[in-house]
């Protein structure tokens, strides 16, 4: 509880303040993934086996698929742009989104959200259990 909002904190902070294109937010988003993935792993597998209802399975199975397809639309626009030269014709979602992030607010907002949407993925615990 209080950790993880002191860090959120910290972390969002940083992503929001540091330099847009230098080393720290890349460094801040290639380490939050891997440490949340092992907390999670290690959390799931070592204290409790969630059994999956049909539902939750097929919700699982329609978000994996919405995911993939999305990766996929974003690696063919980045191919297409590569090819062509051109972020006109064949925009990736960093082009779309890279003239809003040039103001501060908005950079906070986008931390914030997917710190948020990262913790709520991660925080998956019985009651009385939760990390």
């Amino acid at each position: 509880g209080r950790v993880a909002a002191a860090v959120g904190s910290v972390l969002g902070a940083i992503l929001t303040f540091a330099p847009r294109y230098s080393a720290v937010p890349v460094m801040v988003v290639c380490a939050v993934g891997p440490v949340a993935l092992f907390l999670t792993w290690y959390h799931v597998h070592k204290r409790y086996r969630p059994r999956l209802t049909a539902p939750q399975r097929r919700s699982i199975h329609l978000w994996l698929g919405v995911t993939v397809f999305l990766l996929l639309v974003e690696f063919g626009a980045y191919m297409a742009a590569s090819s062509t030269g051109s972020d006109e014709r064949f925009p990736t979602i960093t082009v779309l989104f890279d003239p809003m992030l040039d103001h501060t607010w908005v950079r906070a907002i986008f931390a914030s959200l997917w710190l948020l949407g990262g913790w709520s993925l991660v925080s998956v615990a019985p009651a009385g259990d939760a990390p």
